[in-house]
């Protein structure tokens, strides 16, 4: 029974996932040329936008991993 109920929710997270990316086509598209050409640039940093988040994100994690060793040691000496 779960799963049935399941299958259904999956499927309708599909049909409203590619309702939704139909539309965003049709509104891209009906956008004049200047708005469609700064899309279309801006999306050209995407990549390089995303490497710097994960590493920035990572220098979190590994500054945070340092100072909790940092503070244990301080700890211990103490």
């Amino acid at each position: 029974m779960y799963g049935k109920i399941i299958f259904v929710l999956l499927l309708s997270e599909i049909v409203s996932i590619s309702a939704l990316s139909t539309t965003e086509v049709a509104m891209h598209t009906s956008t004049s040329s200047s708005v469609t050409k700064s899309y279309i640039s801006s999306q050209t940093n995407a990549p390089v936008v995303i490497i710097l988040i994960i590493l920035c994100v990572m220098a979190g994690i590994i500054g945070t991993i340092l100072l909790i060793s940092y503070s244990i040691r301080r700890l211990i000496k103490a």
